[in-house]
């Protein structure tokens, strides 16, 4: 079953003259954001010492190579990215945003972990079930990013699929897990995908994020939120450098960070936020622009207006009002949500 980053292709490699800034280490207490991928360069200004608090490459040795119990760092291979996706997509999700062309993440600094699944030529041999099991339990993250999706519609896995039990279990936990929702029919961002069609957007217990403005139309089909689609983000082959590229592989880690940042305001005034009241505070805060039918912004945009109306109810412990009639939220949970529930409702077996 072929398996795709969600991305179009990246621009040429912007190097710039930005001089490294210190930084302080991932303040303790905030909220950890976990990422599954294809690695990343910690060493990137983006991320401070100490920022990225656990790393295991699941791709090694076709895929067995597994942490025991415990087990936050690979002992086998220090962090890296080969391809520079996971690189870009943590610098999304917690980036310091240290240069002025980056596009802000939403939590800078936050302190995240890497599950590499990808293999060195970009092929999926890791789990991706095993990698958010070992973010949720050993790692103690609070929100996922998975921007890895399918290129064609097939049917929906299995409801016994490892993947799909696992992200039931990591929302049985209270994490949020927040994945793409797809780059146009077979990644071309030409012909709107994803929806209750493919990819983990169909599973009940995700957030799915789709493209922002335009270009939903032309890629994503029922998403429940959208963010930024153009993004500018940290290279992996530069400490100081900086790439463009496109894709809901981005919007998704801005969600991801947007949704940390929401947990980390609600504790800070003695609150707590688990993963379905998490998810609908995310939601709500949405900027919901009628100029986009629901079908290609769902509730709306994840941007700048939607942090500070939802870190206010964050902290507030109430949840921000919707239109009436809200066209977008209806259609999303009923309509989109009618066909999620139809082909994606996956009952967590239990377990560990």
């Amino acid at each position: 079953m072929s398996r795709v980053l969600r991305r179009v292709a990246a621009a040429a490699l912007l190097v710039t003259a930005v001089a490294p800034v210190s930084g302080a280490q991932a303040s303790g207490g905030l909220p950890v954001v976990g990422l599954i991928d294809t690695g990343v360069s910690a060493g990137h200004q983006e991320f401070a010492p100490g920022q990225l608090v656990g790393f295991w490459d699941f791709s090694r040795d076709g895929g067995t190579h597994t942490p025991s119990a415990g087990q936050s760092f690979d002992p086998a291979v220090s962090p890296y990215d080969p391809l520079g996706h996971g690189t870009l997509t943590s610098s999304m999700a917690v980036g310091r945003n240290l240069s002025a062309q980056k596009t802000p993440s939403f939590a800078p600094g936050y302190p995240f972990a890497m599950a590499k699944v990808l293999d060195d030529g970009g092929a999926l041999v890791g789990s991706i079930g095993a990698a958010i099991r070992w973010e949720v339990d050993t790692v103690g993250v609070k929100v996922i990013s998975i921007s890895i999706g399918r290129l064609v519609p097939v049917p929906l896995e299995p409801a016994v699929s490892p993947d799909y039990q696992a992200i039931a279990y990591a929302r049985s936990k209270g994490v949020l897990v927040v994945v793409s929702n797809g780059n146009g029919l077979a990644d071309t961002g030409a012909t709107p995908s994803d929806g209750a069609m493919t990819g983990y957007s169909e599973s009940t217990d995700v957030l799915a994020v789709g493209a922002d403005t335009v270009w939903g139309f032309l890629n994503s089909y029922n998403p429940e939120v959208v963010s930024t689609y153009n993004v500018v983000g940290a290279s992996s082959t530069d400490s100081t450098g900086y790439v463009s590229s496109a894709g809901t592989s981005f919007s998704t880690p801005l969600a991801a960070g947007f949704a940390a940042r929401l947990v980390a305001e609600a504790a800070a005034n003695g609150r707590t936020l688990d993963a379905a009241r998490l998810e609908t505070l995310v939601k709500d805060s949405a900027t919901d622009n009628l100029a986009y039918p629901p079908m290609t912004e769902g509730y709306g945009q994840i941007d700048a207006a939607a942090l500070t109306l939802g870190l206010a109810h964050a902290a507030a412990g109430t949840l921000p009002a919707r239109p009436s009639p809200d066209v977008s939220g209806t259609y999303v949970e009923q309509v989109a949500g009618a066909e999620r529930q139809a082909n994606g409702a996956v009952p967590y077996l239990g377990g560990s």
